[in-house]
């Protein structure tokens, strides 16, 4: 499967996006759950998909092999090696605001087609440009076009908890064992939580991220915790952190209008920092093959 995926980096300039995923070989994939894909073409067991499995995509997607099609599913499960920038993710889109020209706390409020042109609209400015590229989902970005279009799908996305503690308290030996693990996935909902993961250690106390699809409150994180002198401090996220990888034999179009693409079609597939990063770069391909310039 990941030979498959690789194929695409050599071959960016697709307007079709379903079309490349069949060129690969992965449309078969996407049109089946990860737990029907990994039984009858791996021959995985039951209890695995459901012990090993299930726990990395509940981490990584929030959602279980049984709901996610089978490419969403390999990416969540083998997702654990991962890396990050030194110094946090953050610092890549850092890099590109400066080296860019772009109108930061200017919210796009409408495009309109006007000629060869689009016209972009904020609240004080309109500007026009030769081609447009939406990088946020469609049905949310609450922007008016004007405009003959191909309308995308509706994604719907896993509306995640973060909550980040500090505390001098260890975890709860009575709930995880006397010697819990750095992480804690689990494989079902019946715990409450996606994960625990210990993400740094202190002389005074240590720091932990906790994933789930409600807000936890004291009173359950308490039950996390040995209760004995603890003192924490506590940090909540929440947001639609994943679109829900149901699976489909069909994907978004990269070109909603001429010279409109659409960057965000790509999540259907697989929804990674990288891999929206390729999906970007294949918008930047065709932009330049149209206009005649290069990357």
């Amino acid at each position: 499967m990941v030979d498959r995926f690789r194929v695409l980096y050599s071959h960016l300039g697709w307007h079709n996006t379903t079309r490349a995923v069949e060129q690969v070989g992965l449309l078969d994939y996407t049109s089946q759950t990860g737990t029907q894909s990994f039984a009858t073409q791996a021959g995985v067991s039951d209890r695995y998909i459901h012990d090993v499995v299930a726990a990395g995509t509940r981490v990584n997607y929030a959602q279980s092999p049984d709901d996610l099609h089978a490419v969403m599913t390999a990416v969540g499960f083998f997702a654990d090696t991962s890396h990050a920038v030194k110094g946090g993710n953050a610092r890549i889109l850092q890099h590109m605001l400066n080296h860019s020209n772009v109108s930061l706390s200017t919210p796009v409020e409408r495009l309109e087609r006007r000629g060869n042109c689009w016209q972009v609209g904020s609240r004080n400015t309109t500007r026009k440009f030769d081609a447009v590229v939406l990088a946020t989902p469609f049905h949310s970005s609450n922007i008016t076009i004007d405009g003959q279009l191909n309308l995308p799908l509706a994604i719907e996305y896993v509306h995640l908890y973060v909550t980040i503690i500090y505390t001098s308290s260890k975890l709860s030996p009575q709930r995880f064992g006397e010697d819990p693990p750095e992480v804690i996935l689990t494989t079902d909902d019946e715990q409450r939580f996606q994960s625990i993961s210990r993400v740094a250690q202190g002389p005074r106390g240590d720091i932990y991220k906790i994933f789930s699809l409600h807000n936890l409150v004291n009173d359950e994180l308490s039950e996390f915790f040995d209760r004995s002198g603890m003192t924490h401090q506590i940090v909540r996220q929440q947001w639609d952190a994943y679109p829900r990888g149901r699976p489909t034999d069909t994907f978004d179009p990269v070109e909603l209008g001429r010279n409109l693409f659409y960057a965000n079609g790509f999540e259907r597939f697989i929804s990674t920092m990288e891999t929206q990063t390729l999906a970007g770069r294949n918008i930047a391909t065709l932009i330049s093959q149209r206009f005649g310039c290069r990357l």
